[in-house]
Formats: structure tokens, C-alpha cells, sequence
């Protein structure tokens, strides 16, 4: 039998970690899925509900729903991917900690390493086709606060897209990185 492999995502927003995710055809767990049913439940855009959502502070409870659906996901052996910034070494080691809980687990991190540039277009592109924005100030204190993962944080392996990796891969994630 197959270990269960979990892939949590860490880049800044914009990087391209849905994308990625969606290209690949891949079942992930992710508090923007929860934003946005919040969003199309609520009749808002996304930047409406998340401005919503931190007005009446209920980050909280996306958080709870985030974890309850992290750990279903674990009890029904799937495969999957935690879409998530993950910006920092206690982020990423809570979620690590968590799943560990759950006995042996692969644990695999797909570290999207994008220009800062980069991101800012495809925020810009994104917000005018979808109107769902990041103010560039975030960008920045995203860029600030983030730390590269490393495998003293409980990973088994680290999986690094740049600009070359993310233009020329099209094979599903495990056929180009040999996670198998």
C-alpha cells in the first residue's frame, strides 16, 4: 500500500499556487475555497468578502473550517495539497505537527519562488478578470515575512517552481519530481 502524501503549498499570494494546482488537477484544501463560497453564498466578489470577513473577524472560523477539512481529507487517505501562503517556518510546522498526529504521512512543501514583479502583474491581471485583489503593500510585507522552507521543519522533501519550472512543466506534479 501506498504512504498518503500531503503537499502543502509556500509563496506569496500571486505566486501561483492555485494555479498550479487547478493545472495539475490536483484536490487541495484552501481558506480562499472557503472565502470564496463565503463571496458567492453572500452575493460579494472575493476582495468584498474577504473585507467582510476581517470586518467582523471571523478569520477564526475559516480557520476551523480549514482544519476540519484538512483532517477529513487525511481520514479518507487521499492524496491532496494544503493551498496556502505558509510564509513562515511556525506556519508551516503547525501544519506539519498536525498531520504528523495522524501517523505516517509523506509530507511533501512546493516552494514557489517568483519574482517580486512577476507576482505584482499577476495580481494586477487577476484583479481586472476576476476583482479579486491584493493590495501591493501586503505583497511587500508577504515578501518580508517570508522564510524558505527547509526540511528541519518535518518535511521529506522539498519540491522548488521558479518562473523556468512553472512555464515549461506541464506533466502532473509527481511524474516531474519523482515523488513516486
Amino acid at each position: 500500500m501506498n504512504k498518503q502524501k500531503i503537499y502543502i503549498t509556500s509563496g506569496v499570494s500571486g505566486s501561483g499556487k492555485s494555479t498550479y494546482i487547478k493545472n495539475h488537477n490536483l484536490d487541495s484544501v484552501s481558506t480562499d475555497e472557503i472565502v470564496e463560497n463565503y463571496a458567492k453564498e453572500n452575493g460579494f466578489n472575493y476582495t468584498e468578502a474577504f473585507n467582510k470577513i476581517q470586518s467582523k473577524k471571523l478569520f477564526g472560523a475559516i480557520n476551523s473550517i480549514f482544519i476540519d477539512n484538512i483532517i477529513h481529507n487525511i481520514r479518507n487517505g487521499k492524496d491532496f495539497v494544503i493551498d496556502r501562503t505558509s510564509l513562515n517556518q511556525f506556519t508551516r510546522k503547525s501544519l506539519v505537527e498536525l498531520i504528523r498526529t495522524y501517523g505516517d504521512i509523506e509530507i511533501i512543501v512546493i516552494y514557489f519562488n517568483i519574482p517580486k514583479e512577476t507576482i505584482i502583474q499577476r495580481l494586477k491581471d487577476r484583479e481586472s478578470k476576476t476583482g479579486k485583489g491584493i493590495p501591493e503593500n501586503v505583497i511587500d510585507k508577504q515578501f518580508e515575512n517570508f522564510t524558505k522552507p527547509t526540511l528541519k521543519e518535518g518535511f521529506d522533501k522539498i519540491i522548488m517552481i521558479n518562473e523556468t519550472t512553472w512555464k515549461t512543466n506541464t506533466k502532473p506534479l509527481c511524474s516531474f519530481c519523482q515523488c513516486l
